[in-house]
C-alpha cells in the first residue's frame, strides 16, 4: 500500500473517482467481473481480477449500493491466476476470464449459473451438474461476428470493453483456425482492399461447419454493384477452398437482419453425429461443433425415446435437436419464430 492508497470507512460516504482502495477478491460474478468487499460492507466490482487476488485498485464509480473499480496494480496473485495467451486480452472486450485456469472457469460457471437460479430465478435447490469440458479452451468457436471500420484507417475485431471503439486484431485464438485463415484473406486483399469494396461496410459475419469444413462470410454493407460481391467471393475461395458463399445483410444485426443478395451459396452445412444440417446467414447455431455434440448427446439420453413418443420442441431453430430427436420418436412437431431458420432445416 502507498500513500495514494486509502483504506475507507462507512462514516466516509461516497468514494471519489480516482481513489485507491485494496480489495481481496471474492468470488467472480457474471459478465466476468471479480467481487471484492470494501471495510464499509459495499461490494466492488474489478474486471480482470481472479478468486484470491489481492489488488489495488482504483475507484471509477461510486454507485452508492456498490463501487465500480479497476485493478491498478496486483499486490499478491491469486494461485488460480495464469498467463492469458492472447495479446488483445485485457483490451477486447470479447473475454474476460483468459487470466483464469480453466478448470477454475468451468467451476465458476457452474457456481454462477447456481446464484442466479436462486437470486433470480428464485428456484432454491436445483441441482447443478458441473460444466462439461469440452476439451481445449483454444480454437474452438465456429462463429465469430466482427465489427468493420472502413476508411484512412480500417480495422476489423471487436468491441473494446464497455465501449463502442473496435480493437484490430488479426487473429483470434478462440476461432477455428479455418476462420482465422479466412479472415487473414479478407484482411490482407489488395487492389482492390477488402474494406474498400462495400460502401457502409460495418459487420462481417464468420461461420464455419465443423463436421462438413464449409465456411459462409456474411457482411452488412451496401454493394456498390454486383461484380464486387463476386470478385470478394471468388477471391477469397481462392484462400479459403471450404467458403460456400458471401451474403449481403441489411437491417439491425442484433433484431432479425434480411438478406438482400448473395454470391454462391447464401447458406452452409454442419454434421453433428448422424444428422446433417443446412444453416443460413441469419440462423442459430452453436458456436462449437463439439459442444453441440455434447449437448444433442444429453438431450436424448435425457428424453430416452421408445420410438412412440409425440414430440414437441419450442425454439426449434433449424432442427439441431429436432432432427435427431425425429429420428427416434413417432411423431415431432417443432415450433420457430425465425422463417428463415425453420426454412433451413436439417
Amino acid at each position: 500500500m502507498d500513500e495514494t492508497t486509502v483504506v475507507p470507512t462507512a462514516r466516509e460516504g461516497r468514494l471519489r473517482t480516482g481513489q485507491r482502495v485494496p480489495v481481496k477478491i471474492e468470488r467472480l460474478v457474471f459478465q466476468g467481473d471479480g467481487l471484492g468487499r470494501l471495510p464499509d460492507g459495499r461490494v466492488i466490482f474489478v474486471p480482470l481480477t481472479a478468486p484470491g487476488d489481492e489488488v489495488d485498485a482504483r475507484v471509477e464509480e461510486d454507485r452508492g449500493h456498490f463501487v465500480r473499480g479497476a485493478a491498478v496494480r496486483i499486490l499478491a496473485a491469486s494461485a488460480v491466476r495464469t498467463d492469458p495467451p492472447c495479446r488483445y486480452f485485457g483490451t477486447c472486450g470479447g473475454c474476460q476470464w483468459q487470466h483464469v485456469a480453466y478448470p477454475v472457469q468451468l467451476d465458476w460457471k457452474r457456481r454462477i449459473l447456481e446464484e442466479l437460479l436462486v437470486r433470480v430465478g428464485k428456484l432454491p435447490g436445483v441441482p447443478v451438474a458441473p460444466a462439461i469440458d469440452p476439451g481445449s479452451p483454444w480454437e474452438y468457436r465456429a462463429r465469430a461476428q466482427l465489427k468493420v471500420i472502413g476508411g484512412a484507417r480500417p480495422c476489423m475485431g471487436f468491441h473494446q470493453r464497455e465501449t463502442n471503439r473496435v480493437v484490430d486484431i488479426d487473429r483470434c485464438p478462440l476461432l477455428d483456425p479455418r476462420l482465422n485463415a479466412l479472415l487473414h484473406a479478407m484482411r490482407h486483399m489488395k487492389h482492390p482492399s477488402f474494406f474498400s469494396l462495400f460502401q457502409g461496410l460495418r459487420e462481417a459475419w464468420v461461420a464455419l461447419g465443423t463436421g462438413t469444413g464449409e465456411l459462409l462470410l456474411s457482411l452488412f454493407a451496401r454493394a456498390q454493384d454486383r461484380s464486387a460481391l463476386r470478385l470478394l467471393f471468388h477471391t477469397l475461395q481462392a484462400a479459403s477452398p471450404g467458403l460456400q458463399g458471401v451474403v449481403l445483410l441489411e437491417g439491425d444485426p442484433r433484431q432479425a437482419p434480411r438478406i438482400v443478395d448473395w454470391c454462391g451459396a447464401h447458406v452452409f452445412h454442419e454434421r453433428i453425429g448422424d444428422a446433417r444440417f443446412q444453416v443460413g446467414a441469419t440462423a442459430f447455431f452453436q458456436v462449437s461443433g463439439l459442444a453441440a455434440a455434447g449437448l444433442t448427446s444429453l438431450v436424448l439420453e435425457g428424453a430416452a425415446l421408445a420410438g412412440t413418443e409425440r414430440v414437441l420442441e419450442l425454439y426449434s431453430g433449424v432442427g439441431t435437436f429436432s432432427v435427431p430427436l425425429a429420428k427416434r420418436a413417432r411423431e415431432l412437431v417443432g415450433i420457430e419464430a425465425n422463417a428463415g431458420a425453420a426454412a433451413d432445416g436439417g
